[in-house]
């Protein structure tokens, strides 16, 4: 919880930053990009630039968190993988002592008759 709330104030104390450096530079800067070249506000490239880091901020964390998903389902798994294997060792197990019970019965029988 005091993570979110750290976050957000973090958030927002960068936004007010932005909009204070963006109130007080309003002019017309020149801006070049490869053959492209344009006149713009200050305030436009400052608001722009601080949209786009939030946006990449947020795509790194959620995929972060997909990720901490999928290795948490694949850790369940494996759990679930071992539990079923010991359950089918003890389902074995007390398939060969049944056989075995079996054959105890069938050769005290065979040994009755040889009597």
């Amino acid at each position: 919880m005091f993570a979110k709330v750290f976050l957000y104030g973090f958030i927002a104390l960068g936004l007010i930053g932005v909009a204070v450096f963006s109130y007080q530079n309003p002019g017309p800067v020149s801006v070049k990009f490869l053959q492209f070249q344009m006149v713009v506000p200050l305030w436009w490239i400052t608001v722009k630039t601080y949209l786009v880091g939030l946006l990449s901020t947020y795509f790194y964390f959620r995929l972060s968190a997909k990720q901490q998903i999928s290795q948490a389902r694949v850790t369940e798994w494996q759990g679930q993988d071992a539990k079923l294997q010991a359950e089918i060792a003890k389902d074995e197990t007390k398939l060969l002592e049944a056989k075995v019970a079996t054959l105890e019965a069938a050769l005290e029988k065979a040994l009755k008759r040889k009597s």
